[in-house]
C-alpha cells in the first residue's frame, strides 16, 4: 500500500479496510470519512447472521474431540433441515491439521477430507472441495480470499488466528448471504481464555451473535 500511495505523491488518496486498526495500536494514516460496522451490514442483507456454539473443556487433550463432536453434531442439524452446508475445520499447523483429521474420519459419511500447502494431490482435492464431494474439510490457513464456496457455513476453530482481524475476516467469509443456506456457525473452546477473549473482541457487539450452550 505504501508503494502505491508514494507513486501518487501529492495526489488524493481514497483507502478502504475490512479492518480499519492495527495489531500495534497505531493509528491508521489519513482520516475516517465513513465506517459500515458489521451489524450494519447484517442489517442491511449484506451478512447472515453469527452463532457462537461454545465448548469448555478445561483439559487440552481432550478439547479438539469436544470442538469436533460438537460442530459435526451442528452441521448433521442443518443437514437433517435440508441446508447444504459443509464445516470447515481449522487448525494453524500441518501436524495439528493430521491430528484433527482422525477425529473427523470417525464420520465417514460426511466425506472428510484434508487440505494444506504441500500436501500430494492438493489441486485435485481443491477441485473436488469445489464440487462439494466432502461436507467435512480439514485445513491450515486455506479457502480463504479469493475461494468462492458459500456452504462453507461451519466453522471449528481447533486453533485460534493470530490476531482477531484475521479471525473477523475469516468470520466475514462465512456470512455471504444466500437464500438457501442458514446463519454461520463457529465452534471453539472458550475455556481457552485467548480463543475466548479473541472470539470476544470479533464478535461481541453483534446484535445477532446467538450464545447456543
Amino acid at each position: 500500500m505504501a508503494r502505491v500511495k508514494s507513486a501518487f505523491k501529492n495526489k488524493p488518496c481514497i483507502q478502504f479496510t475490512a479492518t480499519p486498526f492495527r495489531e500495534d495500536k497505531q493509528a491508521l494514516d489519513g482520516h475516517i470519512i465513513y465506517n459500515y460496522p458489521l451489524k450494519d451490514a447484517q442489517d442491511d442483507g449484506y451478512f447472515q447472521s453469527i452463532e457462537f456454539h461454545p465448548v469448555r473443556e478445561y483439559q487440552l487433550s481432550l478439547s479438539d474431540a469436544a470442538i469436533a463432536k460438537k460442530a459435526v453434531a451442528l452441521l448433521r442439524v442443518d443437514l437433517e433441515a435440508g441446508k447444504d452446508h459443509l464445516l470447515m475445520a481449522r487448525a494453524n499447523s500441518k501436524a495439528k491439521a493430521r491430528k484433527i483429521y482422525e477425529l473427523y474420519k470417525k464420520h465417514p459419511d460426511l466425506s472428510p477430507v484434508l487440505v494444506y500447502s504441500g500436501i500430494k494431490g492438493k489441486d485435485k482435492i481443491i477441485e473436488s472441495i469445489k464440487r462439494k464431494e466432502h461436507k467435512i474439510i480439514v485445513c491450515v490457513n486455506m479457502l480463504g480470499e479469493g475461494f468462492d464456496l458459500p456452504e462453507l457455513k461451519i466453522a471449528a476453530l481447533h486453533d485460534q488466528h493470530c490476531s482477531p482481524a484475521v479471525t473477523l475476516q475469516f468470520i466475514g467469509r462465512l456470512t455471504r448471504v444466500d437464500n438457501r443456506l442458514g446463519a454461520a456457525k463457529f465452534v471453539a473452546n472458550i475455556a481457552n481464555q485467548k480463543v475466548d477473549g479473541q472470539m470476544t473482541a470479533s464478535l461481541l457487539g453483534e446484535r445477532r451473535l446467538g450464545d447456543h450452550n
